[in-house]
């Protein structure tokens, strides 16, 4: 596959919630779907603050696929790629995920994380979600602290996401606090 005219040098950037997100990952999760029919996926999820109504967000729709092991995932970024995306990376967390990217040419960009069922991490995608869906002043302190971190790290991502982590463990103990456990 070519390489895709990926501009990633470009600065971090907080927009209004955009209210076709949702549609756009409707679209791609049945593209998705398609591509990984004969795979054992467990599920496909619409992620991160472009699945929280109201939120403002980086412009990429963030997609979580759930597998139940390393090897079905690594035959889910054989399908991917097949169909525009391109590997990133492998995080080497305990956990795990398989990070893919897709650029099509209408200008919406997909991330998508490929995470492992017995790992937390797409539990905590979840969870935060479900949250931040049901509480909006947990969803206006996200939102602060984002634009704030965006503010000042627009172009050092790792340091924009630890700017963030603090704000995302509260509402991860909130989340779990009022029960949110039971309905992943």
């Amino acid at each position: 596959m070519s390489e895709p005219d990926i501009d990633y040098s470009e600065p971090i950037s907080v927009v209004e919630y955009d209210p076709a997100w949702p549609d756009r990952f409707e679209r791609e999760a049945a593209r998705l779907s398609d591509a990984l029919a004969e795979l054992d996926v467990r599920r496909i999820e619409h992620v991160g603050s472009t699945s929280v109504p109201g939120l403002a967000a980086k412009d990429i729709v963030d997609v979580l696929v759930v597998v139940p092991d390393e090897d079905v995932g690594w035959d889910c970024v054989d399908r991917l790629e097949s169909v525009g995306y391109e590997f990133f990376r492998e995080w080497d967390e305990p956990d795990g995920r398989l990070e893919l990217g897709r650029w099509p040419e209408d200008g919406q960009r997909f991330n998508l994380n490929v995470r492992f069922e017995d790992g937390d991490g797409w539990r905590r995608n979840l969870l935060l979600r479900e949250y931040m869906r049901d509480h909006p002043e947990a969803r206006e302190d996200y939102e602060a602290v984002k634009r704030d971190a965006a503010a000042r790290h627009a172009d050092e991502p790792v340091e924009y996401t630890k700017a963030k982590s603090d704000v995302v463990q509260e509402i991860l103990d909130d989340a779990r606090a009022a029960g949110y456990d039971e309905r992943i």
